[in-house]
Order: structure tokens, then sequence, then C-alpha cells
């Protein structure tokens, strides 16, 4: 799995669209968003401006995000331990998300022209090393 950018990571744990898609996480996956978020603020606290900042960001404000994840990268480059954390937790909060948004009620492909409609998405999602997703429905008609 590729490592998330500092942008992906911050996005993850403070934008104000996760709050939709925490309704839906586990226990399990709330409590690493919370330690996500409390790493991020451990290396922020005492930073003067990237702390207000990262409050604005909290509060919904997108034009504050760029002096956080400038200052996250710079620890990210720094701090492998700290990196490999928040990589480790932000990438198992996605996974998560990810597996949520696959199971929705229905799944229409479209191959070559021909499109195929799955009334309930009982599919795998295999997700390859570039990105490209590829989705096997099981019992979908052709539509």
């Amino acid at each position: 799995m590729e490592p998330l950018t500092a942008t992906a990571i911050l996005t993850l744990a403070f934008s104000k669209s996760i709050e939709k898609a925490s309704e839906k996480l586990t226990e399990g996956a709330l409590q690493k968003l919370d330690k996500l978020r409390q790493l991020i603020w451990q290396k922020v606290r005492g930073q003067g401006k990237v702390e207000k900042a990262l409050q604005q960001v909290e509060q919904g404000s997108e034009s504050d995000v760029q002096p956080v994840v400038t200052f996250l990268e710079t620890v990210m480059e720094r701090d492998s331990e700290f990196t490999q954390q928040v990589q480790n937790l932000a990438q198992q909060i996605n996974q998560e998300i990810n597996i949520e948004t696959e199971q929705s009620e229905a799944t229409q492909n479209i191959f070559g022209g021909e499109g195929y409609l799955s009334n309930r998405n009982e599919g795998v999602n295999v997700q390859g090393g570039s990105g490209n997703t590829f989705n096997i429905n099981l019992g979908s008609s052709k539509g």
C-alpha cells in the first residue's frame, strides 16, 4: 500500500466530511481516528501559527490547511517513528471507510459499452498498486 500524503492524513483526521463517515465507523476505527488526531496535536502544540491553523482546520477552515500540511511534511521527513504511526493509523481508517463505501445497495459497471447492474453489491473490491480498481460482483444481472 502506498504511503498517504500529509494532506491526505490531515484531511482524513480533521475534515468535516470525516464526521459523516464516522457515523458508520466501528468503535475500533473511531479509537484509531482519535489516536491519529492526538498524535498530530502532540506535534503541533506549541508551534504558534501552525497550532492556530490546526484549530481553524478543526472548525472547517480550508484556507488554514496549507501551513499545517507544510509542518506535517517536515515532521514526517524528520521523525520516522511518527510517520510510521500516522501512516498505519490513517491507512487503517481509510481502509475501513473504503470498505463501508463498497457495501452499497446497488452497483453499476460499464465495460466496453455494456452495462451491468447489481441490485445488491456482494462484490469484492480489488485494488492494484497503481490505484486501479476492479469490482467483481456476484449475482449481477445484465442491464
